[in-house]
């Protein structure tokens, strides 16, 4: 919600001063006047929807504007699962510098990460500026743990300090569980005990009846 709050501020901003830039007066184009500017505002909307034909389709009329970065980063992030490494490439390229430039990378080292294309991640990863999300932050420590693990063993560890929880499933290949454990944990589960059970003194039948009468909570004995 916050970054959905301080993107639409600075969109807004952004609209003014495209508007107020003496460039755009003097210009009088469709790509830095208001027509440009209804232009962006659809395709933030498209992209909202996940509508990748409006985006493809409205792209080439925002070459130009102020927020061309912003409109370029929807439509390739719209469609990012089918874009090829090379469009991905272009794109950073293009916008070398610019926020929008890394955050598609944040972006294209989640999907490398998924897809377990450490390779492809480990060339990527050395030029993520921002480095602030816990997953890539995550998949980097796999990655370095992958290229020694008999050295590196508490990886694991250092990956739950960085507060990443959705990406510790998708790193390592299931493992097959114990016989051993898996016998003992169907015998405590089928007795209804847990890890270490241990009767209650409220499960255990008084030893003196006879001393109900005097005592209020004769279990506590």
């Amino acid at each position: 919600m916050l970054y959905k709050f301080l993107f639409s501020a600075a969109l807004s901003t952004a609209l003014s001063a495209s508007l107020l830039s003496p460039a755009a007066a003097q210009n009088g184009s469709s790509a830095n006047g208001a027509a440009g500017d209804n232009l962006i505002l659809e395709m933030n909307k498209a992209f909202r929807r996940g509508d990748k034909n409006r985006l493809a389709q409205l792209l080439p009329q925002a070459r130009g504007h102020a927020l061309e970065p912003w409109a370029a980063y929807w439509e390739l992030k719209a469609r990012l699962p089918e874009a090829s490494a090379q469009e991905v490439q272009d794109f950073l390229s293009r916008y070398a510098g610019s926020y929008q430039e890394d955050r598609l990378r944040n972006d294209w080292l989640l999907l490398l990460g998924q897809r377990r294309d450490w390779a492809a991640f480990a060339a990527e990863y050395p030029n993520f500026r921002m480095n602030d999300d816990k997953e890539v932050r995550c998949y980097a420590l796999l990655v370095e743990h992958l290229k020694n693990p008999a050295q590196d063993r508490a990886w694991p560890m250092k990956c739950a300090k960085t507060g990443s929880r959705s990406a510790m499933p998708t790193m390592v290949a299931p493992q097959p569980l114990n016989s051993w454990w898996a016998r003992k944990t169907s015998r405590r589960r089928m007795s209804g005990k847990k890890r270490g059970w241990r009767p209650r003194p409220t499960d255990r039948a008084p030893q003196r009846p006879q001393c109900r009468s005097l005592r209020p909570k004769p279990w506590a004995w």
